[in-house]
């Protein structure tokens, strides 16, 4: 598994630990620092992203929230469907940020 793909799995993983929240019309700042802070340490603990990358975490955890929020901006509306339809518009534009971070945050 290369990094882009172990990344789009962590920041994944991130949605579905961040749980179920009140609806909001876009994300928080509670909700984006909050998945930030779960995707930051899921991403830090990944064995395929190397030592000097995972002081990178933060940033990239952060412009997945930032751009998913502007994509899919309907919180709790994206993680019903990562749970129950991954194949959403809101998921598949969602999952259309990550390249763009990772590019942009750890050159790949």
């Amino acid at each position: 598994m290369n990094i882009r793909n172990t990344l789009l799995l962590v920041a994944l993983v991130c949605i579905f630990a961040i749980g179920p929240r009140p609806s909001f019309a876009q994300w928080s700042q509670d909700q984006i620092e909050e998945f930030v802070e779960g995707c930051e340490d899921s991403c830090r603990k990944n064995d395929n992203v190397t030592g000097p990358n995972k002081d990178k975490c933060v940033n990239y955890c952060t412009c997945v929230a930032e751009g998913g929020a502007r994509v899919a901006p309907d919180y709790d509306k994206l993680n019903e469907d990562f749970e129950k339809n991954p194949n959403s518009p809101a998921v598949e534009a969602f999952r259309s940020v990550i390249p763009g971070c990772n590019a942009r945050v750890f050159g790949g």
